[in-house]
């Protein structure tokens, strides 16, 4: 079966009044998505000792009512280099970037230190969205089907994956004594019911690009 490759979005994040440009990043997500999850990172990590440059402009944006405002720069099968070029090309044009590395290798070239992990982790555990985020986040899921290459690499990243015990016994605490409306028991019937479909068209897929020429 032809892999084909999958396409990075780089964009730019910049302010919503001067246009002038402060982040430059890349995702396999629309930008749209993009934008909703810097705005919730930022929003969760507010006031902690993690927060990063950019979670705090886009803070800063939102105690005037305004938030950063995004732009497609290119889309690309070489993430790495592409990001690294243009985040180049704005540093030459004196950007003042809140990139925490050049790019290409994105958080990966950052290290941080077992203290800041620490602190990492302390400050987001049990920080939950907020319904404005979550209601944005969800009208940019919304009608988004995943393709059958993006299926079957979580597919195969979740082969021979066991959860720990304690993850058992958590997730068993959480549902126990949960009850659903009516609503919500057919809308979670109706979501089985398209995920066994798209694992049928998945197999059918497969089938028919394994099966030898006639």
């Amino acid at each position: 079966m032809e892999i084909i490759p999958v396409k990075h979005h780089v964009y730019a994040l910049f302010h919503p009044a001067t246009w002038e440009v402060r982040y430059v990043g890349v995702t396999r997500k629309s930008i749209e998505q993009r934008l909703a999850e810097h705005v919730w990172k930022a929003r969760r990590d507010l006031n902690s000792s993690v927060s990063t440059p950019l979670g705090r402009w886009i803070n800063k944006l939102a105690e005037f009512d305004l938030s950063p405002q995004i732009v497609l720069l290119e889309a690309t099968t070489e993430r790495d280099e592409c990001e690294r070029r243009w985040i180049a090309y704005f540093k030459q044009c004196d950007a003042r970037l809140l990139n925490l590395t050049d790019g290409g290798e994105g958080i990966a070239g950052l290290v941080f230190s077992e203290e800041h992990r620490r602190k990492i982790g302390d400050a987001r555990r049990g920080v939950k969205r907020s319904p404005e985020i979550s209601q944005m986040l969800s009208r940019v899921h919304k009608g988004k089907t995943l393709s059958l290459e993006t299926r079957r690499r979580m597919s195969e990243a979740r082969k021979g994956k066991t959860q720990s015990e304690e993850t058992k016994v958590k997730r068993v605490a959480t549902l126990t004594g949960r009850t659903y409306s009516a609503e919500r028991c057919a809308n979670i019937s109706a979501g089985k019911k398209r995920a066994q479909t798209l694992r049928q068209q998945n197999n059918a897929a497969v089938l028919v690009s394994t099966a030898p020429a006639i």
